[in-house]
């Protein structure tokens, strides 16, 4: 707040012209009464991470590093709206002792597609949120022994949450922390089966 050259109060947003003619630089990061207004609604996020898979016949090769990219629109500051993205993992041993081949060279290939609700909580710098819809999962997995080399791949339909915090940094950046759970399908490999869930 300020006061102007009559003695009024003004309780406006910092830099906000008034009626007796207080100037300054308008700050768009605040309404009309002075709170804070959180940038344009729709973001698009990159997503860097790791992800830990939890059937136990994904090791070694069960802790690929991820990126991603997300697009979310909440239409208005605490409410609710949606969110899509895409995910991909990789992950790869070498010299692994595999029962009934030998010595080989593993890798982890995973493509993930999803899409959601999305809620934000406040209407400050600092939002916690959370989120959840569906997801389609694509893992391969390679063998390489010599020139010899195995590839088997499947799809699988799952269901995801996941929530954090972000803060925003100024109108076009900001940086966030995110914990999320994806409940996959099965993934098929060699006449068995693998759950395909993960924490990241």
């Amino acid at each position: 707040a300020s006061q102007d050259r009559y003695g009024d109060r003004y309780d406006g947003p910092p830099g906000r012209q008034d009626d007796y003619g207080y100037s300054g630089e308008f700050d768009p990061r605040y309404n009309e009464r002075g709170q804070y207004a959180p940038p344009p609604e729709a973001r698009l996020q990159i997503l860097l991470g790791g992800r830990s898979l939890d059937d136990e016949g994904f090791e070694p090769t069960d802790s690929p590093g991820v990126i991603g990219f997300e697009f979310s629109q909440v239409p208005s500051p605490g409410g609710l709206g949606f969110e899509f993205g895409v995910n991909f993992g990789f992950d790869e041993e070498n010299d692994v002792s595999v029962p009934g081949i030998g010595v080989a060279d593993l890798e982890l290939t995973q493509a993930e597609i999803y899409a959601g609700a999305r809620a934000e909580f406040g209407q400050g710098a600092v939002r916690p949120y959370i989120g959840g819809g569906g997801t389609l999962i694509s893992t391969t997995t390679r063998v390489q022994q010599g020139i010899l080399e195995r590839e088997e791949a499947d799809t699988t339909l799952g269901a995801y949450l996941h929530g954090g915090i972000q803060a925003d940094l100024n109108d076009n950046f900001f940086l966030g922390i995110d914990y999320r759970r994806v409940f996959g399908g099965e993934y098929e490999v060699g006449g068995e089966d693998f759950d395909v869930d993960y924490g990241q």
